[in-house]
């Protein structure tokens, strides 16, 4: 463990009993007489990238619901950025763990939140920078800076104006989404896939690895049923508590887009066919 840990973290006894690679970044897991922590290590460019997901774990942390690896530490330490977050031993969710998840998010989701959607900085969305600029209006802040900067982004990298027109007529009607109902502002995870939550050995499901922001709080649902892992114990658990409102499943149509979006631009036009397929049905 680099000394910067050793002296901040007021540790001893340092040994490091893991290391690897993740989709994004390099890890290590040490074990110490205070515990053991995950060290993330990406480079010293990635270190805005550490800051925002250690800010979502501590505003999650906050709302005391679900539960999330606590983040100690961040900086920038010879060649790396660094993130140090407490290292808990998951297993696989139980259909118990999967009820209590779908309850606990929920509970989130209600907690009291600001007055308007956005963050007080901008984090990222796998790779992809994610803005977070204040604003009062939901649909102008999903127009402007979910659905419009990925498109932007993806007409940057890929020349698509193709695609960016197809969303034209989308762009102009978001409204049409959200007659009758009124969002405010939830703090969301952001990146709510299979792969960011497991559960501890006792049953408490843990989420992490978040993209946080306050939105609508549809929108953490849209990406869970994109790739599997998440059963009805959950859904049956999150909406005994906030039940859908009309038009759910075309909103939920709508938040995937950003995904999918995203995909495109991260991996390639392999997820073309998806951004088309949703942009026909939603247009």
């Amino acid at each position: 463990m680099n000394p910067i840990f050793r002296d901040q973290l007021h540790c001893e006894k340092v040994s490091l009993i893991r290391e690897g690679t993740s989709a994004l970044n390099q890890f290590h897991i040490y074990r110490t007489d205070r515990g053991e922590f995950f060290v993330k290590l990406s480079k010293p460019s990635g270190l805005q990238m550490l800051q925002g997901e250690a800010l979502g774990l501590e505003l999650m942390e906050k709302t005391d619901t679900v539960r999330v690896p606590t983040p100690f530490l961040s900086g920038v330490a010879g060649d790396h950025a660094y993130l140090i977050l407490e290292h808990l031993t998951m297993v696989s969710h139980s259909n118990h763990s999967q009820e209590r998840l779908g309850r606990e998010l929920a509970e989130m989701h209600l907690c009291k939140g600001p007055s308007q959607f956005g963050l007080e900085v901008d984090n990222t969305i796998g790779l992809t920078p994610q803005i977070n600029t204040w604003n009062d209006s939901w649909i102008e802040f999903f127009r402007l800076h979910r659905l419009g900067y990925q498109l932007r982004q993806i007409e940057k990298k890929y020349q698509d104006s193709e695609l960016v027109r197809m969303s034209e007529t989308l762009m102009d009607r978001l409204s049409r989404f959200f007659v009758g109902i009124e969002v405010t502002p939830s703090l969301l995870h952001g990146d709510l896939w299979g792969g960011n939550t497991a559960a501890l050995k006792d049953g408490t499901p843990v989420v992490y690895d978040p993209a946080c922001y306050y939105g609508h709080h549809e929108a953490d649902l849209s990406m869970t049923n994109m790739f599997g892992g998440f059963s009805s114990y959950f859904y049956g658990a999150y909406h005994e508590l906030i039940p859908k409102a009309d038009g759910f499943e075309e909103r939920n149509h709508l938040y995937q887009l950003y995904h999918y979006l995203n995909h495109y631009l991260l991996f390639g036009s392999s997820y073309r066919s998806s951004c088309v397929t949703l942009l026909q049905g939603l247009s």
